[in-house]
């Protein structure tokens, strides 16, 4: 459908990098190929895995596949496509769109919201206030 609609974007298809075992023969293939199904001259990459699998890749993958900019995108496109309902405008205009996709998937998301996201808040404010330091993300997962 983007593609149609957007004719000088390279849109590849759906792989699913990240599986059970992360550091598997398997991910390493495909990550492999990935590299090498990346045009030459390649600037910007969305990444659709949702999130952390999206962060982790490109803060892990970043520098080998030479791309200069990497987006995580999350469901954009799962929404573009229809595939995950949208919220209604209401709820996304006061921030209450994670309380819309809870009872989409309240294994993983419910767990983020209400238990992840105050934790890394708590975090953030520790950080800010320079009461606790974190190493970088990106220097830590590099490899």
């Amino acid at each position: 459908m983007i593609a149609s609609h957007k004719p000088h974007l390279i849109v590849t298809p759906n792989v699913d990098y990240i599986t059970q075992a992360q550091h598997s023969p398997a991910l390493f293939t495909m990550l492999k190929a990935a590299e090498r199904a990346v045009p030459d001259g390649l600037e910007i990459l969305a990444v659709a895995m949702g999130t952390p699998r999206q962060e982790f890749f490109m803060a892990r993958h970043q520098h080998r596949m030479g791309i200069p900019v990497m987006i995580g995108v999350g469901s954009t496109f799962d929404r573009m496509s229809g595939d995950v309902p949208v919220p209604p405008g209401w709820m996304t205009k006061v921030g209450l769109e994670w309380l819309f996709r809870i009872p989409q998937d309240p294994k993983r998301l419910g767990r983020r919201s209400l238990l992840e996201d105050p934790i890394f808040f708590w975090w953030v404010v520790q950080q800010r206030f320079g009461w606790r330091q974190f190493p970088l993300f990106a220097e830590r997962y590099r490899q």
